[in-house]
């Protein structure tokens, strides 16, 4: 608000009220209007690097890629150890110690294998082969050349054995117990015949 001085004449009073306006004009002469803005200043010095924050939540795994292309093939590998060379016909490989691959070529063993196998049967000792008449049939379960089966064990029946109707499939025939006398075109029509009925068609 702007400041109205107070025009004094001679002989005026100086009151209180007076020497207030004063006051106020004076205090509001003091702050002008605002000026335009200043030139913005120069930036200031980067400030000093803060702490490293904590690590953030592990984000959603991502689609998988594109297979790449198939590689070329490797070089060949080194040939295995196989089967040593030489042994004569009907010689087996064997083990000569315990380290790997360490093998050579011997006669097959004889015998059963050691004190575990027969060493005589029937009066025979060394490698016992079997002959004829070692075992019976009975020992092998065979029959005797002389068996004669019955009905019995090849499952054929008696020679007294009459067999009945359900032996062998037969349907038996059905008892008549009523006689009815009817048409062509009523016997036709019957949705279930009976087969205890006798049906007479008249003419």
């Amino acid at each position: 608000m702007a400041y109205t001085p107070t025009v004094w004449n001679d002989g005026d009073t100086i009151t209180a009220e007076r020497l207030n306006k004063l006051e106020r004009g004076v205090a509001n002469e003091q702050v002008g209007p605002q000026g335009p803005p200043g030139v913005d200043g120069k930036d200031g010095a980067p400030g000093p690097q803060g702490e490293q924050g904590p690590p953030g939540p592990e984000g959603p795994q991502g689609p998988a890629g594109i297979a790449g292309a198939e590689g070329p093939p490797g070089p060949a590998g080194k040939d295995g150890e196989g089967v040593p060379p030489g042994g004569a016909a009907g010689q087996v490989l064997a083990k000569k110690t315990a380290a790997d691959y360490d093998t050579q070529w011997i006669d097959p063993p004889e015998g059963g294998g050691g004190t575990s196998g027969v060493s005589s049967f029937n009066g025979r000792s060394g490698a016992v082969q079997p002959a004829s008449g070692d075992y019976t049939a009975a020992m092998v379960g065979a029959r005797a050349s002389d068996w004669m089966p019955d009905a019995a064990e090849v499952g054929a029946r008696p020679d007294t054995w009459t067999p009945t109707a359900a032996d062998v499939g037969a349907v038996s025939s059905p008892v008549v117990t009523e006689i009815q006398v009817v048409t062509q075109a009523e016997y036709d029509a019957l949705a279930n015949k009976s087969a205890s009925i006798l049906y007479a068609i008249k003419e």
